[in-house]
């Protein structure tokens, strides 16, 4: 049904060959009130009866979405008409002011944390981020560009950028600031407790017990209490100490015997293949990536960092890192995140054979609800890479391939065949791994230290606490190989006072004589007859 709009001096009327309106003052209630009215009408199957598009120009519009813009807020107000007529313009000039003095103050503030400020500023909680966005397009730059430019000289402003990220890594001098980050530079934050002489004792093979201070023992126990999930309120009630002392204290030790442990990382290990994963954690309501790079073969963590985010940029980063610190490897092996195919050039990439797998069960479910065509698909799609031989697994999915139109899993198809030389170079090799099994192990042992831990209350303990546990984690003896992964890297840390006081403490503290001794329960029965 064809529609017009007719204008006379101050009035409109809207007419069509099926009725017509009055004329009506030409106001802009009057105009939104029809254009809601005649969009509303259904005709008898329940459609409407006009338009966006032919309702625009009511509006003085071409475009549809000028119509369907006061629809939807219409709808917003609950589909009242006084509301939605009252309805206040919520980007005006006070909220585009409030949110350029802010802006002025941090040009790089988020839009969730600018909605706060600016809500607060104008005694209002309405505002969203996307308000936000809409006030920003009406925010003059040259109104925000000084202070801009000042953070950019004062380094405070920070970008997530592929070339600013590849020139950060290019001015990096000889290391040094990489490899106190690495160490704990950063974390430590005035945590140092320790002589660096009695550190250096507890870290060199060879030298005794006896001449490690009681205190140091104590320090070396509470850490390992602490690490088996031991409270540390109760820690503090054994050691007479407020916890927060113990706590200082064990992260103090930890920091101080960090840079020593990967200074040995660095110089003995040198990584073929490395499984790299992240792990998130939550940090004063963030979310956080905590990256860690673990040697194939030596199961050791050789480049770990907390990221606030899993972006392509971010990831590049990671292997600028690795580039830096001279850890580049030759193999590579992810669960597939997207970002990682921006980690490192010219080195092999391989997925994670289990991640796809688990991959085939998400998409079908996804994509299916019938639970026998979900079976029969499965069993043809998991048994493509279930076989230890490259040339059958071509076979096996070319096959699939030319039913997969049939069977409607041709996205699937696609998007197998554009990681399938990524999956393929691990099937039927005995170098190069074939899943990212041994960092999933590394992050689950993670798990139940951070899940006693009750999270992380900010960036500097998480960075802290995520060294402490790669201390330990180097230090404790593995099940199966029996074998500490320092161990690894320099057997002789095996004969070091702090390898010993960590995997045997009551030994070490109060003497193998009193440990390994066991009386019979009648040499006990006697002794508590003769004190009666």
């Amino acid at each position: 049904m064809a529609i017009c709009f007719e204008k006379q001096d101050s009035k409109f009327r809207i007419k069509s060959e099926a009725f017509s309106t009055d004329w009506l003052p030409d106001t802009g209630p009057n105009r939104k009130t029809m254009l809601v009215l005649l969009r509303i009408l259904r005709d008898a199957s329940g459609n409407a009866l006009f338009t966006f598009q032919e309702l625009a120009p009511l509006v003085g519009s071409d475009n549809r979405q000028a119509a369907s813009n006061h629809v939807e807020s219409f709808r917003d107000c609950g589909s009242d008409f006084l509301p939605f007529l009252n309805r206040k313009k919520k980007v005006d000039d006070a909220v585009v002011s409030a949110v350029l003095e802010e802006v002025r103050k941090n040009p790089l503030v988020k839009t969730k944390d600018l909605a706060e400020r600016v809500n607060g500023a104008l005694s209002r909680n309405d505002l969203s981020s996307a308000n936000m966005e809409s006030a920003l397009e009406q925010a003059p730059y040259g109104a925000v560009r000084k202070s801009l430019l000042r953070m950019l000289e004062t380094g405070q402003a920070h970008y997530k950028e592929r070339s600013l990220l590849e020139e950060m890594a290019q001015i990096m001098p000889d290391n040094e600031k990489l490899r106190a980050f690495e160490t704990g530079g950063k974390a430590g934050g005035g945590m140092e407790l320790v002589d660096p002489t009695a550190v250096r004792n507890l870290v060199t093979p060879g030298v005794p017990l006896s001449s490690i201070h009681p205190g140091l023992k104590l320090i070396v126990a509470l850490m390992v209490l602490f690490h088996y999930g031991i409270p540390l309120s109760v820690l503090g009630r054994w050691s007479g100490v407020n916890k927060t002392t113990v706590l200082r204290r064990i992260l103090g030790l930890s920091l101080a015997l960090w840079p020593k442990i990967y200074d040995l990382i660095l110089k003995n290990c040198k990584p073929f293949a490395v499984y790299i994963d992240e792990k998130w954690l939550k940090i004063k309501g963030k979310w956080h990536y905590w990256f860690v790079v673990l040697d194939a073969k030596t199961k050791i963590p050789i480049l770990s960092s907390l990221e606030p985010s899993r972006s392509n940029a971010t990831c590049k980063w990671i292997g600028q890192k690795l580039t830096a610190l001279r850890m580049i490897p030759k193999i590579i092996i992810t669960d597939g995140l997207q970002g990682y195919n921006h980690l490192l050039e010219r080195v092999t990439h391989i997925h994670c054979i289990f991640h796809h797998q688990l991959g085939v069960t998400r998409w079908l479910k996804k994509h299916f609800s019938d639970k026998d065509e979900i079976a029969l698909r499965k069993r043809l799609m998991k048994g493509v890479f279930q076989a230890k031989d490259k040339r059958t697994v071509r076979l096996r999915f070319l096959k699939l391939k030319k039913k997969a139109a049939a069977l409607g899993i041709e996205d699937w198809i696609k998007e197998t065949e554009r990681n399938f030389e990524n999956l393929l170079a691990a099937v039927g090799s005995e170098k190069i791994p074939n899943t990212t099994n041994a960092v999933e192990r590394f992050f689950r042992g993670f798990n139940r230290f951070y899940k006693i831990r009750c999270g992380f209350f900010s960036v500097l303990s998480a960075q802290r606490m995520l060294i402490f546990y790669q201390l330990m984690y180097l230090l404790i003896p593995q099940t199966g190989s029996g074998r500490a992964p320092i161990e690894h890297v320099f057997p002789e840390y095996k004969n070091t006072p702090l390898y010993q006081l960590v995997n045997n403490p009551l030994k070490a503290l109060m003497g193998e004589d009193f440990v390994k001794k066991r009386p019979k329960f009648a040499d006990l029965a006697g002794e508590a007859l003769k004190t009666a």
